[in-house]
């Protein structure tokens, strides 16, 4: 049988080069539009992480690291206050301890103020204990 006889469409339509290239390009728009949709889902999870990251990581860090060389200031001082031969020394240096209290209990309001994890509270619990039990032994130590 000749192949005129037959339809050629009826017969072998998957085989025409229009239906081949509506189906490439079909699959490739199938292709772009779920890798689309996968990298904004991606995007999206990451931006959530940022999110997280400059709303508690940051602030969170920047009030430790005030509370740490806070700290850290105050126990120079107080070393200063016990080595110093003068009265003006003295002085001088309970007003530095003076005001790094207040800037320790500015970086500890600041960092209060910031929610956290049960875990972290519990540290800072503790670390906050610590810190007034240390106080009362320097108000104890400066005043002999």
């Amino acid at each position: 049988m000749p192949l005129t006889d037959k339809p050629f469409l009826a017969t072998h339509w998957w085989r025409s080069i229009s239906f081949r290239l509506s189906a490439i390009l079909t699959i490739f728009f199938v292709l772009v539009l779920t890798l689309g949709l996968f990298g904004i889902a991606r995007l999206n999870d990451f931006n959530t992480v940022s999110v997280r990251l400059a709303a508690i990581w940051l602030p969170n860090n920047r009030r430790l690291g005030d509370l740490n060389n806070s700290t850290s200031d105050f126990r120079a001082a107080e070393a200063s206050a016990l080595l110093a031969v003068k009265q003006s020394e003295v002085n001088a240096t309970e007003q530095d301890m003076a005001a790094l209290d207040q800037s320790i209990a500015q970086a500890q309001r600041g960092y209060e103020g910031v929610a956290h994890d049960a875990t972290e509270a519990v540290y800072y619990d503790q670390f906050k204990r610590a810190w007034n039990d240390y106080r009362k032994l320097v108000d104890q130590v400066l005043s002999l």
